[in-house]
């Protein structure tokens, strides 16, 4: 039986706050990944790779992402910088002695006395050693205590990893049988969410021709569980305003239409009957953020939910 356009919208209004507390769940996993591979990183002295990591948080920093990034700073002599950045910390949590102490720091190394500028070279190579060494101590507590926060995080990796294979292996899926290039997998409880890698949509609700064979290929892929398995497509968009006069009153529409057309290539593709897909839309409310040069073309796309049929 076919679902009318009120009962699809409906089923979006009743999911939506859980889909949104799914993404913001999937974002800040992927925050924290960010933040134990940037720490990693520093303490093996490789600051720039550590900095690019962290230019790809989302959702704004976070005063342990600004905390970090100024103890790289201060490492590399970049004090007004890390002056900066310890600064931005602190207003977010001004209760945070750590950013007051490396305030303190900052402050120290920056006000010598007159009579320094008199000093020999060897004696400023000296004291700018000394300063050095100094940092070096308060690097190392810090990398220290970031050792055991990293090797939580990794437990924490293992445990989202061992979900996952829990909740493939609930649904009688092989953690191997579904990896399909350009797209990755995410258990979140007793649901797989599979999201892509790239924008399926060209522009409105048109699939590129990658996106078809990947879909087809997933598809395919999924097919053996069928009668199993339940599959909602979740319609995603960028920021973009729908102009006046367009088919689509606000993204969330547009949303819809693109997860019902995904919906209607895997069935093409597949032998899956209607019932095992449901359809529903975030709209602009996606999983990565809108810079316009490079994430906001891969909301063009939608994410994929995969649970146990409910006979």
């Amino acid at each position: 039986m076919k679902t009318s356009y009120d009962q699809t919208i409906n089923l979006f209004n009743t999911t939506n706050i859980q889909h949104s507390n799914d993404n913001n769940s999937i974002i800040s996993m992927i925050n924290e990944s960010l933040l134990v591979q940037s720490t990693r990183l520093a303490r093996e002295g490789k600051y720039s790779e550590a900095q690019r990591l962290l230019k790809e948080v989302k959702g704004g920093a976070t005063p342990a992402f600004l905390d970090l990034l100024a103890r790289i700073n201060a490492q590399q002599g970049r004090l007004a910088e890390a002056e900066k950045l310890w600064m931005e910390a602190s207003e977010m949590d001004p209760t945070n002695e750590s950013y007051r102490r490396g305030l303190q720091l900052i402050a120290k190394m920056q006000s010598r006395p007159v009579w320094m500028s008199y000093l020999t070279p060897f004696i400023t190579g000296f004291v700018l050693l000394l300063c050095v060494v100094i940092i070096g101590f308060a690097m190392k507590e810090y990398f220290d205590n970031q050792h055991k926060s990293i090797m939580a995080e990794i437990a924490n990796i293992n445990s989202v990893q061992k979900n996952k294979n829990m909740a493939l292996a609930k649904l009688g899926i092989p953690s191997d049988a579904i990896k399909v290039p350009g797209t990755s997998v995410i258990a979140t409880g007793d649901e797989i969410t599979i999201m892509f890698d790239m924008g399926l949509f060209s522009s409105k609700t048109i699939l590129k021709p990658e996106a078809k064979t990947l879909l087809t290929t997933l598809g395919q892929k999924l097919e053996p569980y069928a009668g199993q398995i339940s599959i909602k497509v979740v319609g995603c968009t960028d920021n973009v305003p729908i102009p006046t006069g367009s088919a689509y009153i606000d993204n969330i529409a547009l949303g819809m239409r693109r997860a019902t057309v995904v919906v209607d290539h895997l069935r093409k593709t597949t032998t899956f009957p209607y019932k095992t897909f449901l359809v529903s839309s975030v709209g602009e409310n996606s999983l990565y953020n809108n810079n316009p040069n490079t994430s906001k073309y891969r909301n063009r796309s939608v994410i994929i939910k995969i649970s146990e049929l409910i006979r």
